[in-house]
């Protein structure tokens, strides 16, 4: 009951292969909610940066037209990849996890990680040049223009630190 709660813990891992088996099994499952999770938490993400750029800039035309567009291709590309992953890491009736970790529809699967990571780095790249875009060509004093583009991009010191971090664990 313990390594329930600490999967992972020195105290779990050093109680042997039961335990293996163990976090074998829920490795498994973990692997597969992380398949069916992620991209429906992309997709209210991104769409909520979506619908508060078209509350923000309302009256700019081409900037509505591209928040639609954005949001639809989003949608689309989220909802494409979360069909993909159920199909491909559910087991077939009858059969365990185990049997699709470490077979070729699980590869198949990771085979999309570097393409999706590379479309949702896209969608994130788009959802930071709109604003910037926008308020460009706005009426406003070119130092107001600036301050407010910086209040957008602080987002963007996030990504350094989180890859920092992910080095040094």
């Amino acid at each position: 009951m313990e390594c329930s709660t600490h999967l992972l813990s020195k105290r779990c891992l050093s109680r042997g292969k039961s335990n293996q088996r163990y976090i074998r099994r829920n490795g498994e499952m973990m692997s597969y909610i992380g398949v069916i999770l992620v991209p429906p938490a992309m997709i209210f993400t991104k769409l909520t940066f979506f619908f508060m750029y078209l509350q923000i800039f309302r009256p700019l035309k081409w900037l509505r037209i591209c928040v639609y567009l954005g949001a639809m291709v989003t949608t689309m590309f989220y909802v494409a990849t979360e069909v993909f992953g159920i199909v491909m890491m559910t087991p077939r009736k009858g059969k365990a996890f185990t049997t699709v970790a470490a077979s070729p529809r699980e590869a198949k699967v990771l085979v999309l990680c570097v393409p999706l990571a590379s479309v949702g780095l896209g969608i994130d790249v788009y959802l930071l040049v709109l604003p910037i875009t926008a308020v460009m060509q706005l009426q406003m004093s070119f130092r107001r223009k600036i301050g407010v583009v910086l209040i957008f991009l602080t987002g963007t010191a996030y990504g350094p630190i989180t890859y920092n971090r992910s080095l040094l664990n």
